[in-house]
């Protein structure tokens, strides 16, 4: 991360803070790990859109990557899939991996047409603790 996104990132944590007590020091001090990875559940109605366009557009939300899928089953029109996914908080600078859960599922499924849900199954996990 370069300078000049840590001091923004700086000030967005301290705009934000639920106290503004926070010092500016606290506020720029880094706190670890920006990017997270975690396995979720994809559901899409073929019958709306194709599976590879709503890949594609999940690929252009903000700090979100998919690094693999597992096709999982197809009932109907459903397609169930795992999908692998990393976020970058540097670029949404939401601080806690329960936000960054809720915003990308929130986007996702309120967004994304063709999308019939989106819910990450396990915990978001700093990228280098993946194994």
């Amino acid at each position: 991360m370069n300078n000049l996104t840590k001091i923004m990132k700086g000030w967005r944590k301290y705009l934000n803070s639920s106290s503004k007590k926070e010092s500016l020091n606290e506020a720029f001090t880094p706190e670890g790990d920006d990017v997270y990875q975690g396995l979720a559940t994809l559901t899409v109605d073929l019958s709306v859109r194709g599976k590879d366009a709503v890949l594609s557009d999940i690929r252009s939300v903000t700090g979100v990557t998919i690094v693999s899928k597992r096709d999982k089953r197809r009932s109907g029109s459903l397609d169930i899939s795992h999908i692998s996914v990393k976020v970058d908080d540097s670029l949404l600078g939401l601080y806690s991996t329960k936000k960054i859960k809720k915003h990308v599922e929130l986007t996702v499924n309120t967004k994304i047409e063709g999308v019939r849900n989106f819910a990450f199954i396990e915990e978001l996990t700093p990228v280098e603790d993946v194994k």
